[in-house]
């Protein structure tokens, strides 16, 4: 596995570039190294040879839901269980909601997507992962 920065990574995944293109910039201006790609596929091609800390995965993708494509990426030893996902979607059905969650996402986020909170929510779940770096722990507790 390939660690690039000491920077936490979080890789996007959703068939929208320009939602994807958006949340990554406002990520990189928040500290965070980005990665994106359109399919599950690309993903799991990625998670060969790199590791993620966080995973942004769009509920419904081409050719494989999201969950689907998690518990599919765990399965397959490319995802450990504890890297947390959350599952992004532009409208879910309570039952969709729960079918993220037994899948192991961490949170689901309906879309529109604000940056702002998106940074927050990043930031609080990779601090308490421990794959949030000391000196941006330390600025995260301090807001």
């Amino acid at each position: 596995m390939t660690k690039r920065t000491g920077r936490p990574t979080i890789v996007l995944v959703d068939d929208d570039p320009r939602q994807t293109r958006g949340l990554a910039t406002s990520l990189e201006r928040a500290g965070f190294e980005t990665f994106t790609f359109r399919t599950a596929a690309g993903l799991g091609e990625w998670l060969a040879d790199h590791e993620a800390d966080l995973l942004l995965l769009d509920a419904e993708l081409p050719g494989e839901r999201g969950p689907a494509a998690h518990i599919r990426l765990c399965a397959e030893g490319l995802l450990d269980e504890v890297t947390p996902v959350l599952i992004v979607s532009g409208y879910m059905e309570t039952s969709d909601v729960v079918a993220a969650y037994e899948a192991g996402a961490w949170d689901v986020i309906v879309k529109p997507i604000d940056p702002r909170i998106l940074i927050a929510k990043c930031r609080g779940i990779l601090a308490r992962t421990g794959r949030l770096p000391p000196a941006s722990r330390a600025a995260h507790r301090q807001r």
